[in-house]
């Protein structure tokens, strides 16, 4: 939601790079059942800005690079885990500390003391913002703990692990939960400043619920078409109102000591290096310069050097593993130092342009009323806004133009046109969100280039994997730490596993 939290409560955000849970440093001469070393309003961003971390940098280093946003630059080494399709554990184990022991603990903190306060509100917040991280989680794991979840100071520091469907099935009712407690009334006391995403704004946190309860949906369309169908038809029958254009979902992040972007912070002011070791890559740039799509100046930054200062040129995914030295990264295009790598760059948990693909998608599988040609192009409408070209949507969208909806077309296309604009999109935005649809989609082992709009032939990455077969991946491996120490984790397999709902 573009509100401007950015100059209240902003030092809070350091407290997500210094310490662990809130509620675990409790002075020992006070009651651990009655903590009294933090309250909901300091909880509750911290819980957020622990996930905004999660998503910009732990996971979504490794995403872009999945992507085929973002490859390995030649003269650097650290990513090519990524590039090569050898990541493990040890590339995750930041991300599920982040999420088990920081936000999640945090947010039952905060439901636990609004429960005690009599403040449903903060406490239907606690629930949506644990669900959305438990779906994330899923998305990227698969089966989690999620039942037997954070019961360690219960005794429980052993929990079993559930079946990604059935979690998903779990969020439903968590949503549905958090819908129930949420109170509009004018005496309710809501969350202020301190809630980053909405400032409070329960209506929005309304909206927020029904479009998480749409993406749930949504991403069983291939695995269980029929309750993908019931559920959204259903939140049609309730009269859900979703996200619309212009209410992006953020923690932003004003710049300043402790208060960077996470990506910013953690690849770049903390390394003390010049810039990103991360190259774009010539699946989104040979892209965007075939389809002239004037967005690419939003996303990336040309070179500075070399023979193609100021135009547009990227690095076949996965070239870049091969050698050391060489090229400078200067000599090539990389993510953009003005909108997705500054330290002010915002965080974006879900974006209006997100919500009205996923309506659109809703629209034409005929699950949710209205036209999905005219939402698509309100959806590449908002997106060409949200980078600022708000004058060049029509162009493209339009008779003849090159983002045309297939009307006349089949269904297979028209929903691959929605699905691949949604992963133009989502580019350094929310990368874990669009590795999670380009696995639903299946883009980077059937897209070909031959007759379809995403030409892939530049891409190599692979080539040297050695853990699923040089297979896209599907699944992040378990932490190292978590296997080794929980005998009820679930075993790992291999990056080539699909999570649940895949087909």
């Amino acid at each position: 939601m573009k509100i401007d939290i950015r100059k209240i409560a902003v030092t809070l955000l350091a407290v997500v790079f210094v310490t662990t849970a809130c509620d675990d440093t409790l002075d020992i001469n006070q009651d651990p059942n009655n903590p009294e070393s933090s309250t909901t309003a300091f909880t509750l961003p911290v819980a957020e800005a622990s996930i905004a971390v999660m998503m910009n940098l732990d996971l979504g280093i490794m995403t872009g690079f999945l992507n085929q946003y973002w490859t390995q630059a030649f003269q650097a080494s650290q990513y090519q885990v990524y590039d090569n399709y050898t990541y493990n554990g040890n590339q995750t184990s930041t991300a599920w500390l982040h999420a088990y022991a920081w936000a999640l603990e945090d947010l039952k903190f905060v439901r636990d003391q609004a429960i005690e306060d009599g403040t449903p509100n903060y406490e239907a917040v606690s629930i949506l913002l644990s669900a959305y991280t438990y779906q994330m989680l899923v998305d990227v794991w698969d089966e989690v703990p999620f039942d037997e979840a954070l019961q360690g100071k219960d005794g429980n520091l052993n929990p079993s692990y559930d079946d990604g469907q059935e979690v998903y099935d779990g969020l439903i009712n968590m949503v549905d939960e958090a819908l129930a407690l949420i109170d509009l009334s004018p005496t309710a006391i809501n969350p202020g400043s301190e809630d980053f995403l909405m400032g409070g704004d329960m209506n929005m946190w309304i909206k927020f619920a029904n479009t998480l309860k749409l993406r749930i949906y949504m991403r069983q369309a291939l695995a269980r078409p029929s309750v993908a169908q019931a559920g959204i038809q259903q939140l049609e029958t309730d009269g859900a109102a979703f996200i619309e254009a212009g209410e992006d979902v953020m923690v932003p992040f004003p710049g300043g000591s402790n208060n960077e972007n996470p990506l910013y912070r953690g690849d770049v002011s903390t390394l003390g290096l010049s810039g990103l070791n991360i190259n774009a890559s010539n699946t989104i740039i040979n892209f965007f310069n075939a389809q002239g799509d004037p967005r690419i100046d939003f996303y990336f930054d040309a070179p500075t050097t070399g023979t193609s200062v100021g135009t547009h040129v990227g690095i076949n995914q996965g070239d870049g593993v091969t050698q050391t030295g060489g090229t400078p990264i200067s000599d090539t295009s990389i993510p953009s130092s003005t909108n997705i790598v500054a330290p002010t760059s915002s965080v974006y948990f879900i974006n209006g342009f997100e919500s009205l693909f996923l309506q659109a998608e809703a629209q034409e599988r005929g699950w949710l009323s209205g036209s999905a040609a005219t939402t698509y192009a309100e959806a590449v409408q908002e997106a060409f806004t949200f980078a600022g070209m708000t004058a060049s949507a029509a162009a493209f969208t339009g008779a003849g133009g090159n983002y045309e909806y297939p009307t006349g077309g089949s269904q297979a296309e028209r929903l691959e046109m929605i699905a691949i604009q949604k992963w133009i999109a989502l580019c350094g935005i929310n990368n874990v969100e669009s590795w999670a649809e380009s696995r639903r989609n299946n883009y980077f082992n059937n897209v070909t280039g031959a007759g379809s709009l995403l030409d892939l032939s530049q891409s190599s990455a692979g080539t040297g994997a050695s853990l699923n077969g040089s297979q896209f991946p599907l699944r992040a491996l378990y932490p190292v730490s978590e296997i080794s120490t929980n005998p009820n984790a679930t075993p790992n397999g291999n990056i080539g596993d699909g999570v649940w709902w895949i087909q």
